[in-house]
């Protein structure tokens, strides 16, 4: 199997051609690429030599057409890597004559290609979507991309099935992502699939396949108990951004919020009685607001400051709270070995194994989430935790929220409180 390069012309200037053959078949089709016909040799391409003799006029004029040949080599390569590539991932009935050269070197922007459309994807959900949505979208690129140059090959839309996905999933677990990370990649996979069958593009049948065979393990996610919890808010001697992001974490341990929510309580969002908060939550902003208990461990802060919630910590917030929490962990002594799962890149894609690090050092922004959900699990019915995390992943309990999103407020009140003790 060879590609070569080659002219008919004898001008001065001639097309390029490009020839592949193997066996008895033996392709051609004129490229869109022009050279200077005495400077291809056997199809490679013969850069100008300079001269001793050459002024320094005569020498720069050399180099500038030996840059326009070193460019038009990058082209060549390319154009070579992409016959290459439609090569590999023909169909077994494909012909392979000069129609099928054609295609490739005149596509429609290689419309057929997995990689086009999820541009096309891209470029839709771009104004559509959240952020943070849209940046997990773009790591699909990025992975395929990587996943794309491991196997040697661009893949057609079309190839993309159940055996793409049991090797793609192979290949993922062998750089380590972890299982929730490769269900939601092979998720925005799908998403990407659907989305270019709308459009017309051919694609497998067994799209709701692609995830069936992951179960996500147990996970290691690090919480405070309640007497973890306790200890946190005994602490004596705290000062500054110290004092303030302990109140804040114990607030965060019974609220259930996240730290972007939780930053914007407000007393005025407070009920009448007191008793509840009214949130709405920014990642389900679509839904409606949830009512949040104000537990006696909250009010107790509140007092603490004349009825408001403690100040927040201007430019840069998030990154200075979570900085001071830890330092707050580490004060209240939780400094036993503790396992998790951390991050083993910047891109923040997934790619993660277990590392074992001083509890306060694993302390993250979602602890007060995490710490209500495990401390209130198995004592009080789940969805009562659910209405005040917000969580919305059981089919059983969208359904219900859809209709009502209406909690039973005595018994959730008198439930909580009664699991404290």
């Amino acid at each position: 199997m060879a590609i070569s390069f080659f002219t008919y012309s004898k001008k001065e200037t001639s097309p390029l051609w490009v020839r592949y053959r193997e066996g008895k078949i033996d392709a051609k089709a004129r490229t869109p690429l022009i050279i200077q016909t005495d400077r291809l040799s056997k199809g490679q391409i013969l850069k100008y030599r300079i001269k001793q003799s050459d002024n320094a006029e005569e020498k720069e004029r050399i180099r500038d057409k030996n840059n326009s040949l070193d460019m038009l080599q990058i082209k060549m390569n390319d154009l070579q890597r992409t016959i290459q590539n439609a090569l590999n991932n023909r169909d077994s009935n494909d012909v392979i004559d000069k129609d099928f050269m054609k295609a490739i070197l005149y596509p429609d922007k290689n419309a057929n290609l997995l990689m086009m459309h999820i541009d096309n994807f891209l470029t839709n959900k771009k104004l559509t979507v959240k952020e943070s949505s849209y940046k997990l979208y773009v790591q699909l690129k990025r992975i395929i991309s990587d996943f794309e140059q491991h196997k040697g090959k661009a893949y057609l839309i079309k190839n993309v099935d159940l055996s793409f996905s049991d090797e793609f999933k192979s290949w993922m677990k062998g750089k380590g992502y972890s299982i929730t990370s490769i269900k939601l990649h092979l998720g925005t996979l799908m998403q990407v699939l659907r989305f270019a069958s709308k459009r017309g593009a051919t694609v497998t049948n067994n799209i709701d396949s692609f995830r069936e065979d992951l179960k996500k393990p147990k996970t290691l996610n690090v919480y405070l108990s309640f007497d973890e919890i306790e200890a946190i808010t005994k602490l004596e001697g705290l000062e500054g951004n110290e004092a303030i992001a302990r109140d804040w974490l114990v607030i965060s341990c019974f609220t259930a919020q996240r730290v972007s929510d939780m930053f914007k309580f407000n007393s005025k969002d407070i009920s009448k009685d007191g008793d509840w908060i009214t949130v709405q939550q920014t990642k389900n902003e679509t839904s409606a607001k949830i009512s949040v208990p104000i537990m006696p461990q909250v009010r107790e802060i509140l007092n603490k400051y004349n009825g408001e919630f403690p100040p927040t910590f201007g430019v840069n917030a998030y990154h200075r709270y979570l900085k001071a929490i830890k330092k707050v962990c580490k004060r209240a002594g939780l400094d036993e070995e503790t396992k998790t799962l951390a991050s083993m890149t910047k891109e923040d894609d997934g790619i993660s194994k277990i590392v074992t690090k001083p509890k306060y050092e694993l302390i993250g922004s979602h602890v007060g989430r995490r710490s209500f959900a495990t401390n209130f699990y198995g004592k009080i019915p789940s969805a009562l935790i659910m209405s005040v995390t917000g969580h919305l992943t059981e089919s059983s309990f969208l359904l219900y929220i859809d209709r009502e999103r209406l909690i039973d407020k005595k018994n959730l009140m008198s439930q909580l409180i009664n699991a404290t003790k």
